[in-house]
């Protein structure tokens, strides 16, 4: 007895099968093998890749298409872009600094920065100078094709003083290069480009979210979290398809018995006659032929695995499930406020780190060809806070009434200045004798 099955659709171990491992481990031993011999010796080779890094493109594809990491990349962005920052300098300094980050529009640099941290751990930014070398602008760069200078088996290189030696960009084959391009072989951790730029590492400007040994090579919140989602995405594939089938089974055909062996010519002219078989469909068919649908069972089970896989990428994101998911109804309150502030200190972590690439590539650079007095400019961030602001004045009134702080005038300017409210005129300030009551 043969059966028939309309192979037009896959099943779910078919859609599993076609997935391929991204990682493939580099098993090595002795540092010494991974560096070139007579060039570069083990203390230049300060750390060694033991694995194939994910492809950045195949992170940028996440972010397209899973709500998790889509969701989770923007709420902490928004979050971190959220907290004002200013510029500590002199007055003149400051203003000068601000009318040019306001020219080369830093607010939307900002946020791709901070966007592609996140993302691929790694945002690129070119320093953009004129003839006489002073700096008038930048340029967000693709973090897919940038990386540092390594040797042949992945190894970054660096200099006398540990930073890396140079800054590269790979190649594809649509570039237009410039005429005093730089041309190396060196071939990306992805398996994409063996061709490579050489970028002075004074040309751009490297930032990064989190690193692991001495690669200099960021990590995002993606990458963690991408055999994970990979594994998510191809259960709800298999739930849809499942789903799917409850409404829609497939229809198969047993043809034959002991007395009637079917043909190949009477196997595809049943095949022929079903196969845009649909709800409408009648036909009639010998006593040798009998038809039976393959129904789908419950995905119960597999909706388990889901449930799971997507708490594992909330506990990549590091950011509170009720703030990704939108579900708030099983978060217990005093739990949530412990996660949000750890998860407001990752963020001050962050700022801190890409402020002092800013302060140390940009700001120092613009105060030496403006000479300004201030030598060392800083971006500073204003503190990190999801906190409402009828929780604050509710926090500051109880602070109030139980005597732990007073109505004083520098008091009253910095609860004036974290809100961003204009400067209080003096008929309006409160009298120390009588509080809430404006002097005269």
């Amino acid at each position: 007895m043969l059966s028939i099955v309309n192979p037009k659709t896959m099943g779910l171990f078919d859609i599993f099968g076609k997935s391929k491992p991204e990682r493939t481990f580099l098993l090595q031993d002795n540092l010494g093998d991974f560096v070139e011999s007579g060039k570069y010796s083990t203390s230049t080779a300060k750390s060694v890749p033991v694995l194939t890094r994910i492809n950045p493109a195949n992170l940028e594809r996440l972010y397209h298409s899973d709500e998790i990491v889509f969701n989770g990349v923007n709420v902490t962005s928004s979050v971190f872009l959220s907290a004002p920052y200013t510029i500590s300098a002199d007055e003149k300094g400051s203003a000068r600094i601000t009318d040019w980050m306001d020219h080369v529009d830093f607010k939307y640099l900002l946020q791709r920065i901070v966007q592609d941290m996140f993302i691929y751990g790694n945002a690129w930014v070119e320093m953009i100078r004129n003839e006489d070398g002073a700096l008038v602008n930048l340029q967000i760069l693709d973090p897919k094709y940038f990386d540092v200078s390594r040797n042949r088996n992945g190894v970054p290189l660096y200099d006398e003083k540990g930073a890396p030696k140079y800054y590269v960009q790979y190649l594809t084959n649509n570039e237009e290069l410039p005429k005093d391009a730089k041309i190396i072989n060196q071939s990306d951790l992805w398996g994409n480009s063996n061709k490579a730029i050489e970028i002075p590492t004074d040309n751009l400007c490297h930032f990064v979210l989190h690193t692991v040994g001495n690669d200099p090579l960021g990590i995002g919140v993606v990458e963690p979290m991408y055999n994970v989602t990979m594994a998510k995405l191809m259960i709800r594939q298999g739930i849809t398809q499942s789903t799917q089938r409850i409404g829609w089974p497939l229809i198969g055909f047993a043809v034959g018995d002991e007395q009637h062996h079917p043909t190949p010519e009477q196997l595809k002219a049943l095949y022929d006659k079903t196969e845009n078989i649909n709800e409408r469909t009648t036909f009639v068919h010998a006593y040798f032929i009998k038809p039976y649908i393959l129904e789908s069972k419950q995905s119960t089970q597999m909706q388990e695995h889901l449930t799971r896989y997507e708490a594992a990428q909330v506990a990549a994101l590091g950011i509170p499930a009720s703030l990704v998911t939108g579900a708030g109804e099983d978060t217990n309150r005093s739990t949530l406020e412990r996660q949000i502030y750890i998860w407001e200190k990752r963020i001050v972590f962050v700022q801190h780190r890409l402020a002092s690439v800013i302060n140390n590539q940009i700001l120092a650079q613009l105060a030496r060809q403006w000479k300004l007095k201030t030598s060392n400019p800083k971006m500073v961030f204003d503190d990190v806070s999801t906190e409402s602001l009828f929780g604050r004045v509710e926090r500051w009134s109880v602070l109030a009434k139980s005597g732990l702080i007073n109505p004083e005038d520098n008091i009253r300017k910095h609860i004036r200045d974290m809100e961003h409210l204009p400067v209080e005129s003096k008929s309006n300030k409160v009298s120390q004798a009588n509080p809430g009551v404006p002097d005269g």
